[in-house]
């Protein structure tokens, strides 16, 4: 019954797995996966049922489980308000776009419009590129089109590029966004860092470093050490160790509070040991050590 199930074949899984007696000790989680089956193969009250049944005696990792399925199906069989509670907590601990999305159903359906809204929202930025984006944003879309702030804008460039999807990331900064607040160029800076590493994800590298000198030349220490460290990797990557070398050290001695200076330092003297300068290498690692005392790789570093 079970492998029917995860060869998608439902209806045939909930009969096989109903004609048979739950082995001993395994009743809860047989009445899981019998509900599971009756639930994909649309007998979803009846799935109800056999969940209910099969929660007291399963173990507390299957409990939870049974707990949110049963809530899924409340919510699908129109009981919103028994399964938002549930739903509640769920998306509250673990805020992924299915539990959101489940989350923002409940809600809609039991008047929380707003809090709906921002489940949705909250989906479009986080996950743009999973398929329950394009649900979220068919259901703000009722309401027009949303409109993101600057701050959410960067948010979801960023997981545009994080998520492999560079392009959709440059159509998000190349679009109408506009820095907001007193800091215009501290804005500029953060769009110039993730236009440049949308642009190397791409593979544009020339047309990637120019954005990344910009945001580097802002005078904006958090978006100049992420774009140098950036640079610095992508030129490590390419073999070209000086030059990284010397970029990750300069970010170091430029911003010694960012938190990239610390991985900077230590990546810019392992080059030095990569690439056989040992000399060099013990120089830069006695300066690592002398700059970075409560460095997590402070061991590793003096080995």
């Amino acid at each position: 019954g079970v492998l029917w199930l995860s060869e998608g074949e439902a209806a045939r899984a909930a009969n096989q797995l109903s004609s048979v007696k739950p082995p001993k000790k395994l009743e809860a989680f047989h009445g899981w996966y019998l509900g599971e089956a009756q639930a994909y193969s649309g007998q979803r009250a009846l799935a109800l049922k056999t969940l209910t049944k099969a929660k007291p005696g399963a173990p507390p990792s299957l409990s939870r489980r049974i707990d949110l399925r049963i809530a899924e199906l409340q919510l699908d069989l129109g009981q919103a308000a028994k399964a938002r509670p549930v739903l509640e907590q769920a998306a509250a601990e673990t805020p992924t776009a299915e539990a959101l999305l489940s989350r923002a159903y409940a809600r809609f359906a039991t008047g929380a419009r707003v809090e709906a809204q921002k489940d949705l929202r909250t989906i479009l930025i986080r996950f743009p590129t999973h398929p329950h984006a394009a649900e979220a944003m068919r259901l703000l879309s009722f309401d027009g089109t949303p409109a993101f702030t600057f701050e959410e804008q960067l948010m979801r460039a960023q997981a545009l590029i994080a998520q492999g999807a560079p392009s959709e990331a440059l159509s998000q900064l190349d679009g109408t966004i506009v820095p907001e607040g007193k800091d215009q160029q501290g804005g500029l800076a953060r769009i110039a860092l993730l236009r440049g590493q949308a642009l190397l994800a791409k593979g544009q590298e020339a047309d990637a470093f120019a954005q990344l000198e910009l945001a580097m030349n802002t005078g904006r220490p958090a978006a100049a050490a992420e774009a140098m460290m950036t640079k610095a990797r992508r030129l490590m990557r390419a073999q070209d160790h000086e030059k990284a070398r010397a970029l990750m050290l300069a970010l170091d001695a430029k911003y010694p509070d960012n938190g990239n200076s610390d991985d900077a330092a230590y990546l810019g003297s392992w080059v030095s040991l990569a690439d056989g300068k040992y000399a060099q290498a013990v120089a830069d690692f006695d300066q690592f050590e002398l700059r970075h005392q409560s460095s997590k790789k402070r061991d590793e570093a003096k080995w």
